[in-house]
C-alpha cells in the first residue's frame, strides 16, 4: 500500500467520523427529549 493510499484512507475515515459525530449530535437531542418526556 502506498503512502498516498494510506493518506486517502485516513482522510475518508476522519470524514466519516465527522459525519458520524454530526449525525450523533442531531439524534441525541430527540432521543433525550423522548427519554425525558414520557408520552
Amino acid at each position: 500500500m502506498s503512502y498516498k493510499n494510506l493518506k486517502n484512507i485516513k482522510l475518508k475515515t476522519s470524514e466519516l467520523s465527522e459525519v458520524f459525530f454530526i449525525v450523533n449530535q442531531f439524534y441525541q437531542l430527540p432521543l433525550l427529549l423522548f427519554l425525558f418526556i414520557p408520552n
